[in-house]
């Protein structure tokens, strides 16, 4: 779950693990999103709902990939995506929101699928998400390492 809400979009991309892990490798292979994003509470077999994330593609770095909007509300910056519960502290740190809020949603998802380009390799992978934080200059990063088979052409 979300911990400080800082608002902002981001994106998924791939680099080889035999290459140095810098920016420009990653910006080399931005993983567009494919489908309806989802929240989920309590983990894979928790509650889900399905919802139209915002996607935008011009104007971005690099040119024409595609970020997604973080679809959690700060403050009341936007409707909620879920029913959400009324008055339920979106400012505060133990806020009783579900879907919105500056201090979490602490056990809520936010789940994604992206199409892998049909022509990867397979092989060793790491697996780089950005977020660009639109409440301040700040810039969050994290990956992980995935090994991509054959046939496979997406992934959550």
């Amino acid at each position: 779950g979300i911990t400080a809400n800082h608002g902002g979009g981001y994106q998924y991309r791939l680099c080889p693990a035999s290459e140095a892990l810098t920016e420009e490798c990653f910006q080399q292979r931005s993983l567009p999103f494919v489908g309806r994003q989802r929240f989920r509470w309590g983990g894979p077999k928790g509650e889900q709902m399905w919802f139209n994330g915002t996607y935008v593609s011009e104007g971005t770095t690099p040119k024409g990939s595609m970020w997604a909007k973080n679809p959690i509300p700060r403050n009341g910056a936007f409707k909620p995506v879920c029913n959400e519960v009324p008055n339920c502290g979106d400012s505060a740190i133990e806020s009783k929101c579900r879907c919105s809020g500056m201090w979490g949603p602490y056990d809520l998802e936010i789940v994604d699928t992206v199409q892998l380009p049909a022509d990867l390799e397979p092989g060793d992978w790491v697996l780089g998400w950005r977020n660009d934080c639109e409440e301040s200059n700040q810039i969050w990063s994290s990956c992980s390492d995935v090994t991509i088979v054959s046939g496979l052409t997406t992934f959550v």
